[in-house]
Formats: C-alpha cells, sequence, structure tokens
C-alpha cells in the first residue's frame, strides 16, 4: 500500500503509524543512535526546558501521540535528575519526527526450466523483482545548553513503521527509553 506524505487523508493514517515505530523492537530491527560532547559535565545541569513543537511535526503527529511523545520525554529527563521549567532553564530539549517512503528490492533468479542434457545449469531461468514499500519513522532528541545555545547530546530512533495500533502507548514509552539509554547522566535510582 502506497501513501502519500502529502496527502490530508494519509495524515491521519500516518500520525497513528507515527509513534507505533517505537513499538516496533519486537517487529522488526530499530536503530538507535547517540552522540554527545565529551567535554560536558551533564551532571551540572540542574533544569531544562522544552522547546516548541515544531509546525513541520503537526502535519505528521497527531495531539494525542504528541503528548505521548512528551510524556515519555519528560519521564527520562525526570528519572535523572532534571526538573522542568518554563524558562531560564540550564537545558533546552528539541523533539523532531521525521517520516519518509521507502522501498525494499530484491531480485531472484528462478530456475523453472532444468534445460535438459545440454543446458543443465538454469536454461530458460527467470529473473524476478520483488519491491515491498514502506515508511521510516525517526524521531530526533537534541540536548542544548541554553547559556551556551550549543549542542551537546542527539539521540534518534530509526525504525519501519509498524501497522499494529496496540500497545502504542507503552512502545512510546520503551522506545523512547531506548533513545535515552546511553545518555550521559544515568536513571537515578528510587
Amino acid at each position: 500500500m502506497r501513501i502519500s506524505v502529502f496527502s490530508g487523508a494519509g495524515y491521519h493514517y500516518i500520525i497513528l503509524l507515527l509513534c507505533i515505530f517505537l513499538l516496533t523492537a519486537c517487529s522488526g530491527p530499530i536503530k538507535i543512535t547517540s552522540d554527545y560532547d565529551k567535554n560536558v559535565d551533564f551532571k551540572s545541569y540542574e533544569t531544562y526546558m522544552l522547546l516548541p513543537w515544531r509546525k513541520e511535526n503537526s502535519k505528521l503527529v497527531n495531539e494525542i501521540d504528541k503528548r505521548r511523545l512528551y510524556d515519555a520525554l519528560t519521564y527520562e529527563l525526570n528519572a535523572r535528575g532534571y526538573r522542568q521549567v518554563n524558562a531560564g532553564a540550564d537545558l533546552a530539549v528539541n523533539l523532531m519526527v521525521i517520516i519518509q517512503e521507502k522501498a525494499n528490492v530484491t531480485a531472484y533468479r528462478s530456475h523453472y526450466n532444468y534445460g535438459g542434457y545440454y543446458y543443465p545449469y538454469g536454461y530458460g531461468s527467470t529473473i524476478h523483482f520483488d519491491s515491498q514499500e514502506y515508511l521510516q519513522g525517526t524521531v530526533i532528541i537534541d540536548v542544548f545548553d541554553n547559556n551556551e545555545k550549543k549542542l551537546i547530546w542527539q539521540g534518534a530512533a530509526i525504525a519501519e513503521i509498524d501497522e499494529n495500533p496496540r500497545n502504542r502507548e507503552q512502545g512510546i514509552k520503551k522506545g523512547m527509553a531506548r533513545i535515552f539509554w546511553e545518555y550521559p547522566v544515568p536513571k537515578q535510582k528510587k
């Protein structure tokens, strides 16, 4: 099934699928990447603020999934001892979402005609191409030093979006936890 990200009806479908990609750890590979400035002392920060939601994200994410993403994000930051404030924070955190149409093409040779004595190595063989289209979702978290206005940490999750809407809320939580797995400040023990 092919869905255009630019069609009005496709937005609602994509909205439902967006955060499901974080649930795909069981149904397909999820690629997590992160990087940070090794010269920064992350334990010296105490507060954070969330940067405004990008208008481009609203084309892909509905209000329910937006809240789920932000709830999971604030949980991960709060679990590391940071406190959320509205202004004057030590850290500024940005959340970005990207959806892309992708295609997987596989070529294989079939040897339906054996060829007999004179052509035993596949005379009459055919090359077949199999194409599968899918949506790939990416969530990117940027953490900035708010005083110096520089990027100090970035984490991202990239995965094929699973069309099964079951357990989406739990999947978002687990996916966000995986993004923050290698964050320089571990979760605090309760």
